[in-house]
């Protein structure tokens, strides 16, 4: 197996690793400058170029909207003192976390993010780091497009032919409905299932890796080695497994 994959497991392995507190099934959430970060959700006047969130558990959800401004709230059981999001605005840069710098949480901590982007504006950066997490991008229109997450499905919906994508699971499936295909898509899972849906009458080319996952289409690809080649073939996207299978279908097939 291509080392990128076993890379970046290990890595967020090591990250869940080095925020683990003391307290059995306790997370200790701490970053950089935490005094300089404002507690709760809210909406900004001021124009934003790229987001950054870190979340621990519960849901993310990022989508377009029709406001001026771009708008970010949380809910769940717990979400006043400590508890509350954080953000920072560096720049025009936002930045998220689901707490206070130093407090502690458990997987029981489940809270929902909803943030909203403007429709009409386009970002240089989406990334969004979770630990165990349903991770949802809806329609949003970025240049780049990082998730990563140890366990919980991530979902992507873009019609962005320019965007490129780095998607990284633990244990979680990934799914991406692509009504464009992007300029750029590396994929890497270690025990969860991948499915993307593409435009009808594509051309791509899939480089599946993987230890004894299955690759699966909804139309004719040819074979050679990792390579799996749909139409004439096109851009050539990364898909990296241990046991999770690859399914590629028409996007219109998977609607029905």
């Amino acid at each position: 197996m291509k080392t990128r994959g076993i890379a970046a497991g290990l890595a967020l392995l090591l990250g869940a690793v080095l925020m683990t507190g003391c307290r059995a099934g306790e997370t200790t959430i701490t970053y950089d400058n935490g005094d300089a970060y404002t507690a709760g959700g809210t909406s900004l006047a001021k124009a934003i170029d790229s987001v950054e969130i870190h979340w621990s558990a519960g849901s993310v959800l990022v989508m377009s909207g029709q406001y001026e401004t771009i708008s970010f709230s949380e809910d769940g059981q717990d979400t006043e003192g400590k508890m509350a999001l954080r953000y920072l605005v560096d720049g025009n840069r936002l930045v998220i976390w689901p707490c206070a710098s130093g407090t502690a949480v458990s997987q029981d901590d489940d809270k929902d993010l909803v943030v909203t982007v403007p429709g009409y504006e386009s970002l240089t950066g989406l990334s969004i780091d979770a630990g165990n997490a349903m991770v949802e991008v809806d329609d949003v229109d970025t240049a780049q497009l990082s998730v990563s997450n140890l366990t919980g499905t991530i979902r992507v919906e873009t019609a962005s032919p320019n965007v490129g994508m780095d998607l990284t699971s633990v244990h979680g499936d990934v799914i991406a409905a692509l009504s464009a295909l992007p300029a750029k898509l590396s994929i890497s899972d270690t025990s969860g299932n991948v499915s993307l849906q593409i435009p009808e009458d594509s051309d791509a080319t899939f480089d599946y890796t993987t230890t004894s996952g299955r690759f699966t289409s909804g139309m004719a690809s040819e074979q050679n080695g990792t390579l799996y080649t749909i139409g004439d073939g096109g851009t050539q996207y990364e898909v990296d497994t241990v046991s999770g299978d690859l399914t590629v279908v028409w996007q219109e097939d998977s609607e029905q």
